[in-house]
């Protein structure tokens, strides 16, 4: 399991099928620096949009949250397995373990 705070990591997990929690809540009231709250502002970015839609990973809106996901996925890591693969599908393009046959086939086109 992986917790993190919308982190490209949450890909690689995905990529091996293990459960990412992020963390969405700030620890101090108002933010730092007058930057929005966690959830407004990383789990807006164009990049990430397809994590929080697909549900590929879980969002801790508070520290209670973050246990409950925590636990949730310790108990059945299961849990959102084909919004992971979905992830991984819509990022990758190619079936995971292709990537170097992928290049090849493009490398012999180029060439020929």
């Amino acid at each position: 399991m992986n917790v993190n705070l919308a982190s490209t990591m949450t890909l690689d997990f995905a990529i091996h099928d293990r459960p990412v929690v992020n963390v969405a809540f700030d620890v101090s009231d108002p933010p730092p620096c007058g930057r929005p709250p966690l959830w407004d502002y990383y789990y807006r970015f164009d990049h990430y949009r397809p994590v929080v839609a697909l549900g590929a990973a879980r969002f801790a809106r508070s520290p209670h949250e973050l246990a409950r996901h925590v636990n949730a996925y310790l108990e059945n890591p299961a849990l959102d397995r084909g919004a992971r693969r979905k992830l991984v599908a819509l990022e990758l393009g190619v079936p995971v373990g292709r990537s170097a046959s992928r290049i090849v086939e493009v490398l012999k086109g180029i060439s020929g």
